[in-house]
């Protein structure tokens, strides 16, 4: 016995099939139902956990944050400084710091965690508790592709959060 692989050939259709299908293709409902557009929605970046490592002797941290994206696309970031009285100042970031843009998520594509990005936050001039506010946007340039809102706990800046801690989100 041997295996033969089936034909995708339309003469091997049975009959009543070819004659449908010409049907259809002559009311132009095939044409149609094969022209229509269909839009995928975009699924929101997410951050899920953040770290903040101080470095010794300089006014500077490492902020590590893991973000996720389920299409693998290049995620913008803004993270803002919420002092204890609750005001919000964008962060400063320190010289040598890859930028809060097109950070990237591919290689995690299928991890739950995300995919880690390191950033060097300038802290001068910062001193007391607050937390950090992030904000992550895979669609900055068009229609809006912007994740939750999210705040780490309160931690002292000299401090920092040294081990990835999870964000909540802001409502």
């Amino acid at each position: 016995m041997t295996d033969t692989v089936p034909s995708t050939a339309s003469s091997t259709r049975p009959r009543g099939r070819r004659i449908a299908a010409a049907v259809l293709a002559a009311a132009g409902l095939l044409a149609s139902a094969c022209s229509s557009a269909t839009e995928v929605e975009n699924a929101a970046p997410r951050v899920t956990w953040v770290a903040v490592t101080p470095q010794d002797g300089v006014d500077r941290a490492v902020i590590t944050v893991w973000l996720q994206d389920l299409e693998g696309d290049a995620v913008d970031l803004a993270i803002d400084w919420v002092d204890a009285s609750g005001d919000a100042t964008p962060i400063a970031l320190a010289f040598g710091s890859y930028g809060l843009s097109g950070l990237p998520t591919r290689d995690a594509l299928f991890d739950p965690n995300g995919q880690p990005s390191q950033l060097l936050w300038d802290t001068s001039g910062l001193s007391g508790s607050g937390r950090l506010r992030l904000v992550p946007d895979d669609l900055p340039y068009e229609r809006t592709g912007l994740g939750d809102t999210v705040e780490t706990p309160s931690f002292d800046v000299g401090a920092g959060l040294p081990e990835a801690t999870a964000v909540t989100v802001v409502k």
